[in-house]
């Protein structure tokens, strides 16, 4: 549909998962993307005009900084700024150990700061443009089995609110999405054996009410509408994704391993 026709987008951490399904949609949507990972990109339809990637390590701020300025001197406009690198960390507090700690913290909340702090002034510049940061609805709740993760999802959420409320008068739009489970290699990595992966979705989503796990072209949709001109007062806001997870508890009779798995992805 072309929604996004014409506007250069920076996706940091566009290799595999979510971000590489946002770097597919924003090329299907007409963008030109500079992707960047801190592994190679597999190229798949998208021509060299449509998909500039690189090697970049995002917690590094030198990096980040000559990154941002080489696009600049080559797309002269940034339009789009998204923040997709991430890890997890299933420990408990009393598992995880002060590097853990630091380490989660830098590379899931520490890579936005930077690459915000390297974009925002050129935004400012024109009065323009859009940033997505991605969290997670475990920004938005909390979880036993992650709590160091979910506190720096938290914290992801709340460097978005506030830079929303900075820069909104200023034609900035600071946005994060909140995705729940996710078929990718990340949620994949929590399992010790790949082979049992689809017998262990239920128990992955017993506590979701759509009862199912989403796909990452979905968490690609969302910010595509978040990056185009078609969310012009939409700023500030968590947006999850998690069939309904954050919203609330369920009927206690629900919270079992045999009921019924949705599916579909219509």
């Amino acid at each position: 549909m072309h929604r996004l026709q014409g506007k250069n987008a920076i996706v940091f951490g566009g290799a595999q998962g979510i971000g590489r399904a946002i770097v597919a949609a924003f090329v299907a949507e007409g963008a030109t993307v500079y992707a960047s990972d801190v592994k190679p990109i597999e190229r798949g339809q998208e021509t060299a005009e449509q998909l500039v990637e690189a090697l970049v390590d995002a917690t590094d701020p030198a990096q980040v900084a000559g990154y941002v300025t080489g696009v600049l001197a080559v797309a002269g406009t940034i339009d789009i700024l998204v923040n997709n690198v991430g890890i997890h960390l299933p420990k408990s507090v009393i598992d995880a150990e002060p590097e853990d700690f630091d380490r989660i913290f830098t590379v899931n909340v520490k890579t936005a700061y930077l690459a915000c702090r390297a974009v925002v002034p050129h935004m400012l510049e024109r009065r323009r443009g859009s940033i997505i940061n991605l969290s997670s609805n475990g920004g938005l709740i909390g979880r036993p089995s992650d709590p160091l993760y979910n506190a720096s999802k938290h914290a992801v959420i709340g460097l978005t609110k506030s830079m929303a409320v900075a820069y909104a008068d200023q034609g900035l739009r600071i946005n994060a999405v909140c995705p729940g489970a996710v078929d990718t290699a990340m949620l994949r990595g929590t399992i010790s054996d790949p082979a049992e992966y689809e017998q262990r979705i239920p128990a992955l989503v017993a506590s979701t009410p759509a009862a199912r796990v989403a796909q990452a072209s979905e968490v690609a949709a969302a910010v595509v509408f978040l990056a185009s001109d078609e969310s012009p007062a939409i700023n500030g806001i968590a947006m999850a994704i998690d069939g309904a997870k954050s919203a609330g508890v369920m009927s206690s009779d629900r919270y079992r391993l045999d009921f019924d798995l949705n599916t579909s992805y219509d």
